[in-house]
């Protein structure tokens, strides 16, 4: 899109405000997101270990590198440089998440073995044996639905019938 101005949006650096020239009395200035051109003819490489260090790791060395993107005025490697930033914390958080989910699984699935161990020490099953009858009134682990419970189950292949 052709503008006549454009300059980086302050709250949000992966977009830029610009006006056309053509706009009607009350219209504009319209916020557009932006991207890195890719350079025509140039084969593209990795990133050196130093640019991705700079992109995750302090902020002060972050901070740099977009003060230095800054100063090149290219509004598209301004934007994917915050853009990688911004996606490179939610990935950390959600690591850090699954990270303790996984602790959690592990600490209720030991906490849930040393229960049924113990009940087993105490020879629980033996002292409440009387309800044993009970045992097919039960509710089920895992709810089915009511031709599961015929024993027609929903995905098994039907047969036509003779």
């Amino acid at each position: 899109m052709r503008v006549r101005f454009v300059r980086l949006h302050s709250g949000d650096p992966t977009c830029v405000h610009s006006l056309t020239g053509n706009e009607k009395p009350g219209e504009g200035p319209y916020s557009k997101p932006v991207y890195a051109t890719p350079v025509r003819g140039l084969v593209p490489v990795t990133l050196p270990s130093w640019f991705h260090h700079m992109l995750i790791g302090r902020t002060s060395h972050f901070e740099k590198l977009h003060n230095a993107a800054l100063a090149l005025n290219n509004f598209g490697i301004i934007a994917d440089i915050s853009r990688f930033r911004q996606d490179h914390n939610v990935l950390r958080q959600l690591l850090q998440e699954q990270d303790m989910l996984s602790a959690e699984l592990e600490l209720v699935r030991e906490r849930l073995g040393l229960m049924r161990g113990r009940l087993e020490a105490a020879n629980a099953p033996n002292l409440v044996g009387q309800l044993e009858w009970e045992e097919d009134r039960r509710p089920d682990a895992i709810p089915y639905t009511l031709k599961q419970r015929h024993g027609r189950f929903a995905n098994a292949p039907s047969f036509p019938q003779a």
